[in-house]
């Protein structure tokens, strides 16, 4: 699709430097980091690449939903579950604290759909974890506008493994990608996908 002669796009960003990315592994205990300073800088230059009256799908953790609030500025901000933490390659295990989604009672004023019916995505194998994804980009990703998902490392890292046939390997930091990394597709790319 098309809008005014450009291409209308899906952006997967990973969510800013947050508090427990500081002294991995040991950081992994804090319930609900935020995005430390440096994240809150560097995210805000993304800036230049995404286009602020973007739609924004994020993760219901608060550094993605932080790192969203930085990108937007009409808050057009949606907390979806299958955007959740997960771990690369899968295995189904107890996630840290760090990883956990925010509970429904948390103040924020953001409006939250779940597409898939289990405690946390996470406990989806990783076909299932697809059909899903590609529910949420068949049923919320509208051709109207820019769409940007914030999500986790490991959800990244499912989907290009998936979609691009691209592995990924963790550094010394435990880390799959930077904090920078911007990944593009459009939405036909998800529902056909690559690997099918």
């Amino acid at each position: 699709m098309k809008i005014m002669g450009v291409a209308i796009m899906i952006y997967i960003i990973r969510h800013g430097q947050a508090e427990h990315n500081t002294d991995e592994p040991y950081s992994f205990n804090i319930r609900n980091p935020k995005l430390t300073l440096q994240g809150k800088e560097d995210y805000k230059k993304l800036r230049k690449e995404i286009r602020s009256d973007s739609r924004f799908w994020v993760s219901p953790t608060v550094r993605a939903i932080e790192s969203a609030q930085l990108l937007s500025d009409e808050n057009d901000i949606t907390v979806v579950d299958i955007l959740a933490p997960r771990i690369y390659p899968y295995k189904k295990v107890s996630l840290n604290p760090c990883d956990q989604m925010i509970p429904s009672d948390y103040n924020i004023s953001l409006n939250f759909i779940s597409v898939t019916d289990v405690a946390h995505p996470n406990d989806l194998n990783e076909e299932a974890f697809i059909s899903h994804f590609k529910e949420f980009i068949d049923k919320y990703i509208d051709d109207d506008k820019n769409n940007v998902i914030i999500t986790h490392d490991g959800v990244i890292a499912t989907l290009l493994a998936y979609y691009k046939n691209i592995k990924l390997e963790r550094d010394s930091n435990h880390d799959l990608m930077l904090h920078d990394d911007i990944f593009k597709f459009n939405k036909q790319d998800f529902l056909k996908g690559f690997n099918e």
